[in-house]
């Protein structure tokens, strides 16, 4: 492969090796442990260790300033919005870890006022794993970092004005999904957007893009590689970045010539029946999908129906296919290294 993934994203934390504390929000801020303070309704972690976090704020944040110190945070039940800028900032700590504990709802939302425009910004690389929820509703962008980003685990919703995640080191950074589940819509950006490379090796991976401008679902300076998982991206009309999405899984992409609207259910029929049926998010011209089960070579017929009833946006059981107007065929593209 190309791109590799920087070390520090594949050393696993030792959990047990780290100083644990335990952070509550509510009607003021608990703490028990070390490494941690809190002024007003900001907590600031200064050392190394994992830290435990939950409760409810409506103008609460999170800020790691630990440098050359691991720091792992684990979500467990916090519902954090900060009204001036980021919810959780990483300013400074090698590695930098952000875990969902299993079973566990979380959310951030974040105020867009600061020069950290994301709800998670992170200097340093960021790792995230675990199987617990976390939804971010983000003035700007979702997820942002200077250098890299990975994610391993997790089921991470995200609406966002700007791009849904976003890796700006230019020609370095590089996003990098294995596992977990990533959902994205965005309304005036693109969905993953990486000034170097972007890398699925697993996982699930919706990303729809806005329907503005030059906007991508995956969007790569040096470009996107799928060789695993489940993808489905949807891009505007300039935006579509088909040339720069390759791999040794293949992909199958359809271009519309004109923009199909928000609720349009869109399918792509294969040699085994119906691969992905989609109820638009948001209005789109480019669809690109892979996953395991996408036949190299094969022709794909596409549908494209009216809104479904009582259909929640997103991706549908493909049992739900009832046909619709056959407006062309695709080919799946064939693998490559």
């Amino acid at each position: 492969m190309k791109y590799l993934v920087p070390l520090a994203l594949l050393l696993a934390l030792p959990g047990s090796a780290l100083a644990q504390t335990t952070i509550s929000f509510g009607p003021g801020i608990g703490i028990d442990g070390a490494g941690a303070t809190a002024t007003g309704s900001e907590v600031r972690i200064t050392a190394g260790g994992r830290y435990v976090l939950s409760g409810t704020s409506a103008d609460g944040s999170i800020v790691v300033d630990a440098p050359g110190q691991a720091v792992e945070l684990e979500l467990n039940g916090l519902d954090l919005t900060h009204t001036d800028g980021p919810a959780i900032l990483f300013l400074a700590t090698e590695p930098a870890r952000l875990m969902l504990a299993d079973g566990s709802s979380n959310s951030l939302a974040d105020g867009g006022r600061s020069e950290f425009d994301a709800a998670i910004y992170s200097r340093p690389s960021l790792a995230f794993g675990g199987s617990g929820a976390l939804a971010i509703t983000a003035v700007y962008e979702g997820i942002s970092s200077e250098m890299h980003l990975d994610f391993t685990g997790g089921d991470i919703a995200i609406r966002a004005g700007e791009d849904g995640i976003n890796a700006n080191n230019d020609g370095v950074s590089i996003i990098t999904v294995s596992g977990g589940s990533l959902s994205i819509v965005t309304s005036g950006g693109d969905g993953i957007d990486s000034n170097g490379a972007i890398v699925i090796t697993g996982g699930t991976v919706h990303t729809f893009a806005s329907p503005t401008g030059a906007n991508s679902g995956l969007d790569a300076d040096n470009g996107s590689t799928i060789s695993g998982g489940t993808v489905v991206n949807t891009s505007s009309r300039r935006g579509a970045q088909m040339a720069r999405l390759g791999g040794a899984q293949p992909i199958v992409t359809a271009a519309f010539p004109e923009p199909q609207p928000a609720g349009t259910v869109v399918a792509l029929v294969g040699p085994n029946g119906p691969e992905l049926v989609l109820s638009a998010p948001s209005t789109f011209q480019h669809l690109a999908f892979s996953s395991p089960a996408v036949v190299p070579g094969a022709n794909y017929e596409v549908f494209i129906s009216g809104p479904a009833d009582g259909q929640a946006p997103g991706v549908m059981p493909t049992e739900r296919f009832a046909g619709g107007t056959r407006v062309g065929t695709v080919t799946a593209s064939q693998p490559r290294p």
